[in-house]
């Protein structure tokens, strides 16, 4: 079997970078910040993301738009044991574009769930990407009058749907699609 591979790199924020790899990481050597560089610099910080083959990664100082870089990655396992050797990955950064009118849309609602439906006794909200490139949904929140709830960050690649429920009932709904 192939080592996990970078296959993009996703501007979040002017010193955060969404690292996306060709499948889900071992978590022990994912969250090691060492593994991670650009130029001399290694990031502030590492989050391991609910989709397990993305990456968040904040670094001190800020990307320059329009400027290219070099993300090198090295010592990190796939969860059957194979390993990156050191990789590198040129990225031109650009300023995240703001999400355009409907490219998010909620898809389905089950606010009221019954015993004896087909589907689980649990409530959920399914939204998917409409537009044509890949968003980040980081700190984006939905809310209705009683409470709000803060998106998990993840992105969502074109088409691509999202199951939102509350974490007792993403065992229940996570053979319907990405929880």
């Amino acid at each position: 079997k192939s080592p996990p591979e970078l296959t993009y790199v996703v501007p979040v924020q002017t010193n955060k970078l969404m690292l996306v790899f060709s499948e889900n990481l071992d978590p022990a050597f994912a969250l090691n910040k060492d593994a991670y560089r650009i130029g001399t610099d290694t990031p502030s910080s590492v989050e391991l993301q609910p989709k397990p083959n993305q990456v968040l990664t904040t670094w001190k100082q800020g990307f320059l738009e329009g400027s290219n870089y070099l993300v090198e990655i090295f010592g990190i396992y796939d969860l059957q044991g194979n390993q990156n050797n050191l990789q590198k990955f040129p990225f031109t950064y650009q300023k995240p574009k703001p999400i355009g009118f409907k490219s998010i849309v909620i898809n389905e609602v089950m606010p009221a769930p019954r015993a004896g439906n087909s589907l689980p006794n649990a409530e959920y909200v399914e939204i998917i990407n409409t537009s044509d490139s890949r968003i980040f949904l980081g700190g984006m929140q939905l809310a209705n009058s009683r409470r709000q709830s803060q998106i998990p960050s993840i992105s969502l690649d074109s088409g691509e749907l999202l199951i939102l429920c509350s974490r007792t009932h993403v065992p229940l709904l996570g053979r319907y699609g990405m929880v």
